[in-house]
């Protein structure tokens, strides 16, 4: 959604003095654009849970056409689209594994701001380090973050062990 592309790049916003210290130069602007566009293709494909193996099946294939639906409707920023959503996806540059971890991490502080449980759904710890750790182990600033955020989610026993 917009509210979860715009947290996302709030996200990066707000940690990027920290980011810089532990990186160095960092292309801001190639961020936040990383951050807006990452999840544009769910006009028509939809979104798909984290968590949900099935739906994740043929999610490449059906992404990539929205994908190039997209570039048909915006041809004047259709390469730049393909380019910026590739780049995200693939984590080619330190822009966009910035990007992927604040888009990873912005669902662990939507639970914890708004107090909804994982438990209803059987999403544990392990289950968050499996799917999301992968995206922060680049980055001694996320994986703090993520550190802290679990203990978090523990001690509002929002989530499992």
């Amino acid at each position: 959604t917009a509210e979860h592309s715009w947290s996302v790049g709030m996200i990066t916003m707000v940690l990027m003095n920290e980011l810089k210290k532990e990186f160095g130069a960092i292309d801001e602007l190639k961020t936040l654009k990383l951050s807006l566009i990452h999840d544009v293709v769910e006009i028509y494909a939809g979104d798909v849970i984290a968590f949900d193996a099935e739906a994740r099946k043929n999610k490449e294939k059906v992404e990539a056409e929205a994908l190039t639906k997209l570039m048909a409707i915006y041809p004047e920023f259709g390469q730049q689209l393909h380019d910026l959503w590739y780049e995200f996806e693939d984590k080619k540059s330190l822009e966009a594994q910035i990007a992927k971890a604040a888009d990873a991490i912005c669902p662990i502080f939507q639970r914890l701001q708004s107090n909804q449980s994982y438990i209803p759904f059987g999403i544990t710890i392990a289950h968050l380090e499996k799917t999301k750790y992968p995206h922060f182990m680049f980055s001694k600033t996320f994986t703090t973050l993520d550190q802290r955020l679990k203990t978090d989610l523990l001690e509002k026993k929002l989530i499992e062990a």
